[in-house]
């Protein structure tokens, strides 16, 4: 007995072409595409690099900056200076015999150039620690704080020349600079209060 084959048929034909012709299409149009997806990826992955490396310079850079309380630097680091922070109120109000016998404010500064620098030192104002103390409007004025450089000599200042001494400093030396401060006994203003820092500046 005979077996029948069955054979593919023209309409079975005609699906399988059509389905051959979509995968063929897909794999055309992905190949297509393949340059732009590649193109898309590598701009990604270099704007993450970028990203990642400009936040990374920011935190280096914020890690190098010094303390505004407590150091000072003179010209691009030609003078280097560190000091306290200086703090005048109400038990500050002294005659100056007892003035003269208060502990000193230190600054310690070194030229770390090959040349002798002259330079200049003077007592600024703290805005951030008056900000913090929230006394800008109480603050004691320039005229009314003394001080001394020898615990001898006894020196005032104005709103206009807040210089505590000049000098030069030679090449490669450290030195030292310890001031004594307290406020005229005539200072009526016990609520008042006085912030501030020593700066050292390069005179050129």
């Amino acid at each position: 007995m005979a077996t029948s084959k069955k054979g593919t048929t023209p309409k079975k034909k005609t699906e399988i072409k059509k389905r051959t012709n979509k995968v063929s299409a897909t794999t055309k149009k992905i190949k297509k595409n393949e340059g732009k997806y590649t193109f898309l990826l590598v701009l990604f992955f270099i704007l993450l690099f970028v990203v990642i490396g400009y936040f990374t310079l920011r935190v280096q850079e914020g890690n190098n900056v010094p303390n505004t309380n407590n150091s000072k630097i003179a010209s691009e680091f030609r003078i280097t200076s560190s000091g306290e922070v200086i703090t005048l109120t109400a038990k500050d109000i002294l005659p100056d015999a007892k003035g003269l016998m208060k502990d000193g404010y230190v600054l310690n500064y070194k030229n770390e150039s090959s040349e002798n620098i002259k330079y200049r030192i003077r007592l600024v104002r703290d805005k951030d620690m008056e900000k913090e103390c929230d006394c800008t409007n109480r603050q004691i004025n320039y005229e009314n704080i003394k001080y001394s450089l020898d615990g001898i000599n006894i020196g005032t200042l104005t709103d206009s020349d807040m210089v505590l001494t000049e000098g030069v400093i030679n090449s490669d030396n450290d030195a030292t600079l310890n001031v004594k401060l307290w406020v005229d006994k005539n200072y009526n203003e016990k609520d008042h209060h006085f912030h501030g820092h020593l700066e050292i500046e390069e005179i050129v």
